[in-house]
């Protein structure tokens, strides 16, 4: 599929005349080039199918990086606010934030993981396309290896999921609430 829309398999009917500079022509001749890409048409129909994709999926990229900068944030926080005059007087505060520093960990680190299969989708599936071989087929490919991703990235948020709402129950609803 070109996006969610538009079938891998639709007829290349529509003429679109554009200029560009020569560095671009010229990017676009020496990628074409490296990729064993025939036709500048090609070459850029190519390129705009890895632009769209990319874009698409950008935010699954960049989400979940972002979530585990914050909770690396959060953590640099909690590690400051705790004195260790606090946790000496208090060994039951110690393991209180050794739990904390742990489930908090556990959250980043899922969220680097996530970021980090939902890139290596991404980069291969834009393999795909900069590959040799006829357009349709690269297009049947990368679709194929997105959608393995997608499956991946839905079992890996229900784990991760699940995960936390083991460690926090109290932040999730019960099923029953759900029922009407």
């Amino acid at each position: 599929m070109v996006d969610d829309d538009t079938p891998a398999d639709e007829p290349k009917s529509e003429r679109f005349n554009m200029f560009i500079s020569k560095s671009e022509m010229e990017a676009i001749d020496e990628w074409a080039w490296r990729n064993r890409i025939r036709s500048k048409s090609e070459a850029v129909r190519r390129l705009v199918q890895i632009g769209i994709r990319t874009e698409r999926q950008l935010p699954e990229v960049v989400n979940p990086f972002w979530e585990a900068t914050n909770l690396a944030t959060q953590m640099r926080v909690a590690i400051h606010n705790v004195s260790a005059e606090e946790i000496a007087q208090n060994p039951k505060r110690a393991t209180e934030v050794a739990t904390i520093f742990v489930e908090m960990y556990d959250d980043m680190l899922g969220a680097l993981i996530l970021s980090s299969e939902q890139l290596h989708g991404m980069v291969t599936e834009l393999a795909n396309l900069s590959e040799s071989g006829t357009f349709m087929t690269q297009l049947k490919l990368a679709d194929e290896v997105s959608f393995k991703q997608f499956q991946r990235l839905k079992a890996h948020i229900n784990d991760f999921e699940l995960g936390r709402h083991k460690r926090h129950p109290e932040l999730y609803a019960s099923p029953e609430d759900y029922e009407e």
